[in-house]
């Protein structure tokens, strides 16, 4: 997490994630970007962000609103993020 990634925001629009470059998000083109060492970050449909990680020490992380890294099993997310987290999982299923 200390290194500099290539970050891709993703947006929610009718019901789906989307890249900023017009693909769809799905478990497959997330495992994709993290293959090739890059990051996605999740931006809310009112505002807000998510993004996931895993720590040196293998625990998953959260990044909520561009606040602190956080351990996932303590974070209080919302219908939204915990939709995206959805994807995520299933794209940690794909590596």
């Amino acid at each position: 997490m200390a290194e500099v990634l290539e970050v891709y925001p993703l947006v929610l629009r009718a019901g789906r994630w989307w890249f900023p470059f017009g693909r769809e998000a799905t478990a497959e083109s997330l495992a994709d970007v993290w293959r090739s060492d890059c990051q996605v970050v999740f931006l809310g449909p009112n505002g807000g962000s998510l993004a996931y990680d895993v720590d040196e020490a293998g625990q998953e992380v959260v990044r909520l609103d561009y606040g602190p890294w956080v351990p996932l099993a303590g974070a209080g997310l919302t219908p939204w993020q915990n939709e995206a987290l959805g994807l995520v999982l299933a794209a940690v299923e794909e590596l």
